[in-house]
């Protein structure tokens, strides 16, 4: 017995000592070859077999470089921004050259909607190139945009009915309206064609609660709540007695007019009539009535 023991001992000595050159960065497979007589020297074999035949990939495991490389990359991305943590707008007015263009591809990845009237002030830029790239992207977002609400305005006329073409016609307008470019007078005619698609798509979907709200706030948006407000708001609470949200709009709409008891009789009947409040509602009911939630 003791001649297998010696053979055991001698195999492990020697995979030991080679280990380096038969199975690089292995070492952790000694203890095994160790203590498992023979079996562990196998597997120690095969896997060095493993590693000179098969590339790691094939064999499910990922190249440790590799991963160690794209962590240090993306560590070295976030310490170059942190001389960035400053106002957009300052900082492309004010920041270095090599900020300015950094700043431009991250607009580029950004939705344009919100850019534009950053987009609007940047024109003015002492950099033409940086003044460029601005206008550049103020023309195609007007072109794209009226083309779209073009396309969908046709499509309007064609059937009135159409939820799903009113729905994007007025989402491009909003959009379009609530970048901030437009001049008073374009603004004024947009915000005409926004309201009539509103209408529209109530008249289409009068049962959809989402656009009565996006409906009222888009008239009460100006801060002088008039006659068609007011008649939104009644049609409003009167399709939708028990939804929240037509009382939260009222109340809204009589703050707009300085009305304090208007606010308490809205909240009288919230009270009165069990209107079922989420977690927001109770918030919002609590602060009108001067109570902690």
């Amino acid at each position: 017995m003791w001649y297998v023991l010696f053979a055991h001992a001698a195999i492990c000595l020697f995979l030991t000592v080679f280990c380096k050159r038969l199975v690089p960065a292995s070492r952790g497979f000694l203890p095994l070859v160790w203590l498992v007589p023979f079996a562990g020297a196998a597997m120690f074999l095969a896997e060095a077999v493993l590693q000179h035949r098969l590339p790691d990939e094939k064999r499910g495991y990922g190249d440790y470089r590799i991963v160690m490389d794209e962590t240090d990359t993306v560590e070295e991305d976030v310490n170059q921004d942190e001389d960035m943590i400053v106002p957009m707008e300052e900082a492309m007015v004010e920041e270095s050259e090599e900020i300015r263009r950094r700043l431009m591809f991250h607009l580029l990845d950004a939705g344009e909607a919100d850019n534009m009237r950053l987009m609007q002030k940047i024109v003015s830029s002492d950099d033409t190139e940086l003044a460029h790239f601005a206008s550049t992207r103020m023309m195609s977002f007007r072109r794209d945009h009226e083309h779209e609400i073009s396309l969908r305005a046709d499509k309007i006329k064609d059937d009135p009915s159409d939820r799903i073409t009113l729905e994007q016609y007025c989402m491009l307008l909003k959009e379009y309206i609530d970048s901030g470019i437009l001049p008073p007078a374009i603004e004024e005619a947009y915000r005409k064609m926004l309201k009539d698609g509103y209408e529209k798509l109530i008249a289409a979907d009068p049962k959809d609660m989402d656009h009565r709200e996006a409906y009222l706030r888009f008239l009460m948006e100006p801060g002088k709540p008039d006659d068609d407000v007011k008649n939104a708001m009644i049609e409003t609470l009167r399709a939708f007695p028990k939804e929240m949200r037509s009382y939260q709009l009222a109340a809204e709409y009589c703050y707009l007019e300085k009305d304090r008891k208007a606010i308490d009789v809205i909240l009288k009947h919230v009270h009165d009539k069990s209107i079922y409040l989420n977690q927001a509602g109770r918030q919002w009911y609590a602060f009108w009535k001067g109570e902690n939630v």
